[in-house]
């Protein structure tokens, strides 16, 4: 039986806590963590090609989140086993399915993030795509209200379909913007 490849992360944060996380997954040997940065943008995401984007404790950089979550990238936070309460998730986290993480030594924190990134991703549809069809004639005022409340529950593979019934107000440039 072939050995199985390290699990690939990113590790977001900064600070000793970041660096001891990263020390803590390297030495189980199983995991390989890319880098370690504050923020990354979409083409970096892209181009380091993670398994799995690791956010360390208190760390919310929102844009990056946003652009892991629509490449389809698992999202996990990392919490201290030694930490004091647990701060409940926050909404971001909640609506991108980002899921925690308790680190306690190398080989369970190893593992744990294993079976973490091996999960479906999140949507309540059970992994399903999905279409939302938006009927729009003459909506260039509301169509962004209207459709600002969808895009935090799609997922990369669902897919926003506006279908404009020859609009003369601007909606079709609206949508393009």
């Amino acid at each position: 039986m072939t050995p199985r490849a390290p699990l690939r992360c990113l590790l977001l944060g900064d600070g000793p806590t970041t660096t001891r996380l990263a020390d803590l997954l390297v030495s189980s040997g199983r995991v390989e963590v890319l880098a370690t940065r504050r923020t990354a943008g979409p083409a970096e995401l892209r181009a380091l090609s993670p398994d799995v984007l690791v956010l360390v404790e208190g760390h919310r950089p929102t844009a990056t989140l946003l652009a892991a979550w629509w490449l389809g990238l698992r999202l996990v936070r990392a919490r201290s086993t030694g930490s004091v309460a647990p701060a409940a998730p926050d909404r971001l986290d909640r609506r991108l399915g980002v899921r925690p993480l308790e680190v306690a030594d190398a080989a369970t924190t190893a593992r744990d993030l294993a079976l973490l990134a091996g999960r479906p991703g999140r949507g309540a549809q059970g992994g399903r795509p999905v279409s939302v069809v938006v009927p729009a004639l003459d909506e260039v005022r509301v169509i962004d209200q209207v459709l600002e409340p969808l895009l935090p529950q799609l997922t990369p593979d669902d897919e926003v379909l506006v279908v404009d019934s020859g609009s003369v107000d601007g909606t079709r440039d609206r949508l393009r913007s």
